[in-house]
């Protein structure tokens, strides 16, 4: 039944509700306007279209904050998403979340959303210094996972880091090898 509801949607609309259904369960325009081109009075505009539909509730209205109204929305948005759109999203998305908490204390406070966001598209990262920062990432959302106890996903981040160090990485990135290596050792 959702299903059906979604796929009368305008395309834009439904375009959109994809995207945020990536995110979370709420989201902002702000969020929209920064995986998409789209400007944030027509979000606005087509979010109401959701609203009328009981798709999505306004949180928020003055700072642009929505809700999926059941987590059976979320699902078949996400089922319609193709699989390199998934991937392009999840690193918009990783790249978004890096870009609002600048701060390295708000970095590793969502360390877990971002890397999980970045490991998902790690394929579409090809630039070297991309994938050692990345690399780190994990290396930090591993201990994280250590000191709280996660020890199978603190060895998942390990691997993933290990996995897309460059070939030279002991000449290279030696202090990053070495961390990643023992803390995979140690989960």
């Amino acid at each position: 039944i959702i299903y059906e509801r979604l796929k009368k949607l305008p395309n834009t609309l439904l375009h959109i509700l994809k995207m945020a259904s990536m995110i979370h369960s709420s989201f902002t325009i702000d969020n929209i306007v920064f995986l998409s081109d789209i400007n944030g009075a027509q979000i606005r505009n087509l979010l109401d279209i959701a609203v009328e539909e009981s798709l999505v509730s306004i949180e928020n209205r003055e700072t642009g904050i929505y809700a999926f109204v059941h987590d059976a929305v979320i699902l078949e948005l996400s089922k319609m998403l193709r699989d390199d759109e998934r991937k392009v999203l999840h690193l918009k998305i990783a790249q978004m979340l890096q870009k609002s908490d600048s701060g390295k204390t708000s970095i590793e406070k969502n360390i877990f959303e971002i890397v999980s966001h970045l490991n998902a598209s790690i394929d579409l990262i090809t630039d070297v210094s991309e994938k050692v920062q990345v690399a780190w990432l994990n290396l930090t959302a591993a201990k994280k996972s250590i000191v709280s106890g996660g020890y199978l996903h603190a060895a998942k981040f390990c691997e993933t880091g290990i996995g897309i160090l460059p070939e030279n990485a002991w000449e290279k990135e030696y202090k990053l090898t070495l961390e990643l290596k023992s803390a995979a050792a140690e989960a």
